[in-house]
C-alpha cells in the first residue's frame, strides 16, 4: 500500500477539523434550541402574591434582558425580596403601586413597577419579606437567568472557521509547492521515457557476478591432459 503524501494528509486532517467544529457548534445549537438567539429583550411579568405562594413561581429570562415586574396581592400584605438584585417590595391588596426599598443603597420609593437588568446568569430566590401567616417562610419563588448563547457560539464558530481556513490554506500551499518542484535525477542517468523522476535504472546499476575461484590445481592448469594409450 502506497503511503499518503504528507501534504495530502494535512489537508485531510484540516478538513476533518473543520467538519468537527461545524458539527460541534451545530450540536451546541441543538442543545440550546429552546434559547432564542436574539439580542437582549424587554421582559414583563405580573407577580401575584397570595398565601402562601407566588404566581409565577419561576420567572425565566436570558442574561442581558431588561426585566420589568408588576405586583398584586390576592389577600393580605406580602413582601417580595429578590436575592442578588437588592430589591425589597411591599405589596398591598387592592393597590397597584408598591413600596420598593433598596437596602444596600438606603433608598425607599413608591412605584408602579420595578425594572432591572438581568446581568448575571444563575438562579436567584425571591421570598416573602413580610410576615403573612404560619407558612410564611415557605412562600418562595425563583428567578432563572439563562446564559445568552449568541455571543459564545458565534465566537466559537468564527474562531473554528478561521483556524480551519488557515490550515486548509497552508495545506493547499504545500500541495502547490510540491507540484512545482522539478524532478531530481542521478548524475549520468538518462531521461528515458516511462521512467519515474528520481528512480534508479536497475539495468545500469546491476553488477556482473564475481568470478568463481578455481577449486584445485587441475582447474588452475586448465584441467587434466589427454589420456595416453599404450
Amino acid at each position: 500500500m502506497v503511503p499518503e503524501p504528507k501534504h495530502e494528509a494535512q489537508w485531510r486532517w484540516a478538513s476533518l477539523c473543520l467538519a468537527g467544529i461545524v458539527l460541534g457548534a451545530t450540536g451546541l445549537a441543538g442543545y440550546s434550541v429552546r434559547l432564542p438567539w436574539t439580542a437582549p429583550a424587554e421582559r414583563s411579568f405580573l407577580v401575584t402574591a397570595r398565601s402562601f405562594a407566588f404566581d409565577p413561581a419561576v420567572i425565566t429570562v436570558k442574561r442581558g434582558d431588561r426585566v420589568t415586574l408588576r405586583f398584586a396581592s390576592a389577600d393580605v400584605v406580602h413582601g417580595f425580596y429578590l436575592e442578588g438584585y437588592d430589591v425589597d417590595v411591599t405589596i398591598h391588596p387592592g393597590r397597584r403601586r408598591v413600596e420598593v426599598a433598596r437596602p444596600a443603597a438606603g433608598e425607599l420609593s413608591t412605584v408602579w413597577e420595578v425594572s432591572f437588568i438581568a446581568d448575571t446568569p444563575g438562579r436567584f430566590r425571591y421570598r416573602c419579606s413580610t410576615a403573612c401567616g404560619a407558612m410564611h417562610r415557605f412562600m418562595v419563588g425563583e428567578l432563572l437567568v439563562e446564559p445568552n448563547w449568541l455571543w459564545p457560539v458565534s465566537a466559537l464558530v468564527a474562531g473554528g472557521l478561521l483556524i480551519a481556513g488557515g490550515l486548509l490554506a497552508g495545506a493547499r500551499t504545500r500541495v502547490a509547492e510540491g507540484a512545482q518542484v522539478p524532478a531530481c535525477r542521478f548524475s549520468g542517468e538518462d531521461a528515458s521515457p516511462g521512467r519515474r523522476p528520481g528512480s534508479v535504472d536497475t539495468a545500469q546499476t546491476t553488477r556482473a557476478p564475481a568470478p568463481v575461484p578455481p577449486s584445485s590445481a587441475e582447474d588452475t592448469a586448465g584441467g587434466p591432459g589427454p589420456e595416453v594409450v599404450r
